[in-house]
């Protein structure tokens, strides 16, 4: 797997933890995880997250608001309140 360019995540709620291994994927250029706001945004706490995913350009979240899919950017989602997060999950 260590070309792999595009890995899309979720949605899986269960998952509190950066994925293992990421940070080995030196190729990846998007890594998506879908419909897990809440839980990408505790990762983005965690003092490994800017180590494991400063390779990766792309790191997208996804969610669904009033029927229609948006996404964040990681420097995005890391800004958001906590009060926000939970509101839109």
């Amino acid at each position: 797997m260590p070309d792999i360019r595009e890995l899309w995540i979720g949605p899986c709620p269960l998952l509190m933890e950066i994925p293992i291994g990421i940070e080995h994927l030196k190729n990846l250029k998007l890594l998506l995880f879908a419909h897990m706001v809440k839980q990408v945004y505790y990762m983005t706490k965690d003092e490994n997250w800017e180590k494991v995913t400063e390779h990766i350009p792309d790191v997208l979240v996804t969610f669904v608001e009033a029927g229609q899919e948006f996404y964040y950017r990681k420097d995005i989602l890391s800004s958001l309140s906590p009060e926000y997060v939970e509101q839109i999950c």
